[in-house]
């Protein structure tokens, strides 16, 4: 039985383009899943490869655009946690027009090692410092659901 690790030194390996088509392919298949546990919601693999395709299209439009314009230097770096500490890094985004936004967290111990993470897309606002204020709200909720310990 392979490891994610080996899956994803295996994923690393293919060509750029059938790379990033496999790994949205891969998110598609996730979100469907998602949709049946929490939602009782089926949809057919060819409309999990479609959408996954125009995802992938809407990906790479936005991922030109941001190539095609220099960006600042970033103000400041990831600080560490101390030894045997962990630190919850969270970021949020806002889906345009669909009154949607996301949110996601990490775990990481003193070596920017990922311990565990979350990530998910909420309906409700397009407000941003609303959605900044849900984000650390579910991160604490999160946090304390996990029982995390130690944190810096």
């Amino acid at each position: 039985m392979a490891t994610l690790m080996d899956w994803f030194g295996w994923v690393k390996s293919l060509p750029e383009d059938i790379r990033h088509e496999a790994l949205m392919v891969l998110y598609g298949l996730w979100l469907n899943r998602n949709q049946v546990v929490w939602n009782h919601t089926f949809e057919s693999p060819p409309v999990i490869l479609q959408r996954s395709r125009q995802h992938l299209r809407k990906w790479q439009a936005v991922h030109a655009l941001f190539a095609a314009t220099p960006s600042p230097p970033p103000r400041t770096a990831w600080n560490p946690p101390p030894v045997g500490c962990y630190k919850c890094n969270v970021d949020f985004f806002i889906v345009a027009g669909q009154h949607l936004f996301g949110m996601g967290m990490i775990l990481q111990d003193s070596n920017g090692r990922g311990m565990m993470g979350q990530m998910r897309t909420i309906p409700g606002t397009d407000d941003p410092a609303l959605g900044e204020a849900l984000t650390f709200k579910e991160a604490l909720n999160w946090l304390k659901r996990t029982q995390a310990r130690k944190l810096w």
